[in-house]
């Protein structure tokens, strides 16, 4: 149990997600507030300077503070300035995690604009020259999805959040800036090499290295039975899939990763062709040659 004080940077209205979520900060660092019940709270704003008591808690990695009590100190302060970081410091854990709860500016490239709401919010997958990725969680009341186009580079200030790994939240449509002139959009290199961590199924492995920031790899041109589909195995030719790649690329296996012109899914998986590094064998080929795949395109 503590007492903390700090000024508001995100209006709870807008990033709250209709319950208290939102963030203070002080010089030293910045935390979430969080209480499922807004309603017995006092409206936060930003600009309000506040002083808190509760209980520090963590929750998908994200260090909160959940209060007994909140009480208005002051209005119309000055909100922090924004630390400006790479897109590679705000997901790595060394730089991420001591300016976790910070503003914080970055410049990122949008994959792709979600049109679907998860929990308030969209989820769009932003990612740097070399690839880094985090995700951009876009509350829905900021009303800042509307300024997003896929393809597209900004620069974006907001919250270094996490849910399991590092996100950045902006707090309201100004947060949202295209680039004018834009970037080239980032290049993928013809190849890269990895190791294999696990064997998912029969055209999803892991990787003990990332490529393009990714470790999660979906197989291109090829598709085959999955073996957790609503949390169940689609049967036997799924089990005769996964069971197949396991023996071609067993655990520690070189490989060469081939990516496709767009590397990395809306689900954030690398998208790529797979090679054996010691014999040049082409596994998307071999999947299909041996029956336990089928061809699968999307275009373009």
């Amino acid at each position: 149990m503590v007492t903390i004080q700090g000024v508001v940077t995100a209006d709870n209205s807008a990033i709250g997600g209709g319950k208290l979520s939102t963030f203070v900060q002080d010089a030293t660092s910045g935390i979430n507030v969080f209480a499922v019940d807004a309603s017995a709270f006092p409206a936060l704003t930003e600009g309000k300077l506040v002083e808190i008591k509760g209980m520090i808690t963590a929750y998908k990695g994200l260090t909160e503070i959940t209060p007994d009590t909140i009480t208005v100190k002051a209005e119309g302060q000055t909100v922090p300035a924004p630390l400006t970081l790479s897109l590679q410091q705000a997901s790595d854990a060394t730089t991420a995690e001591p300016n976790k709860g910070r503003i914080v500016s970055v410049r990122g490239f949008v994959t792709d604009v979600p049109t679907t709401v998860s929990g308030g919010g969209y989820n769009v997958p932003t990612i740097d020259e070399q690839f880094n990725g985090m995700t951009l969680r876009v509350m829905a009341e900021t009303n800042a999805i509307g300024q997003l186009k896929a393809k597209t580079w900004y620069d974006f200030t907001g919250i270094l959040g996490q849910y399991d790994s590092y996100q950045l939240m902006p707090r309201k449509a100004a947060d949202v800036t295209e680039l004018n002139p834009q970037l080239p959009a980032p290049t993928p290199a013809a190849n890269y090499t990895s190791t294999v961590a696990s064997v998912v199924d029969g055209d999803t492995i892991h990787l003990t290295t990332p490529v393009l920031g990714v470790t999660k790899l979906r197989f291109l041109s090829i598709d085959t039975p999955e073996k957790n589909y609503e949390g169940q195995s689609q049967g036997y030719y799924a089990e005769a899939a996964s069971a197949k790649l396991a023996g071609l690329l067993p655990v520690g296996t070189e490989v060469v990763i081939e990516t496709g012109q767009d590397p990395i899914d809306g689900y954030g998986r690398l998208l790529a062709h797979v090679y054996v590094k010691s014999t040049g064998l082409d596994v998307n080929k071999e999947m299909v040659r041996t029956g336990n795949a089928v061809n699968y395109f999307i275009w373009p």
